[in-house]
């Protein structure tokens, strides 16, 4: 009878003991889990290192947030999405707003703007809008990106979802596809690398979308504060 007196005694100072200070402190110092896919110059790796546009902002963000966390390579945006799905990350960047994202995630501020843009050869003109290229046009977007899921929401027949920017350049080169639907930067960071002249190309900007930071839904309900706190971040930093 003395034993258990003592064990609830020890367990009721433990309880005391575990304080709303200490479980805020434990929520803080929980480690934010974010992906990045392969989609340069906004993200890619290099020599083992995480690098891009996006990857330095988001590092920025977070860090003046003073948010723990790790960021993680992974392969596009549809394993991404997969990966928050299933418990696996907390979220992923940057990303642009769509209806199957949103029902795991929350967006937040635009970090930036990302202009989606059409390439095709210079020396050929189309109209992307309309009913015929829509059924007979070639179209190449990277894949799993929200370029490709957007061609097959619009009712785009023939699409390839490339898993590199640079096979969709190429491919477009070598007059295998009619045009390219990605974003602007990710197009010319590719033909640069390609050692292509812009030139070549003709570009249509289709329309502008916000880039932003994904977080899961889950991890916003167990640490509520922190989008609050991310989007404070990057308010800031837009200021200076």
């Amino acid at each position: 009878m003395l034993k258990l007196s003592v064990s609830i005694l020890l367990l009721f100072l433990a309880l005391l003991s575990y304080s709303p200070k200490t479980l805020a402190l434990n929520k803080e110092t929980k480690i934010l889990r974010l992906e990045m896919p392969d989609f340069p110059p906004y993200s890619y790796s290099e020599g083992g290192q995480l690098k891009g546009i996006a990857f330095e902002k988001v590092s920025a963000i977070l860090n003046h947030a003073k948010i723990k966390h790790e960021i993680q390579f992974t392969a596009n945006y549809g394993r991404a999405v997969h990966n928050v799905k299933n418990g696996l990350s907390d979220g992923f960047f940057l990303a642009s707003q769509n209806s199957e994202r949103d029902k795991i995630a929350v967006f937040s501020s635009p970090v930036m703007i990302n202009k989606w843009s059409w390439f095709n050869r210079k020396v050929y003109s189309y109209d992307f809008a309309s009913e015929s290229f829509k059924q007979r046009g070639n179209v190449g977007s990277y894949l799993n990106a929200n370029t490709h899921k957007w061609l097959i929401k619009q009712g785009y027949r023939n699409i390839i979802g490339a898993s590199t920017i640079e096979s969709l350049t190429e491919l477009l080169i070598h007059d295998r596809i009619d045009s390219v639907l990605v974003a602007e930067y990710v197009f010319k960071q590719s033909a640069k690398k390609l050692n292509v002249p812009m030139s070549a190309f003709k570009e249509t900007v289709s329309q502008e979308k916000p880039f932003g930071i994904y977080l899961a839904k889950k991890k916003i309900a167990d640490q509520n504060d922190l989008m609050i706190r991310i989007n404070k971040a990057i308010r800031d930093l837009a200021a200076k």
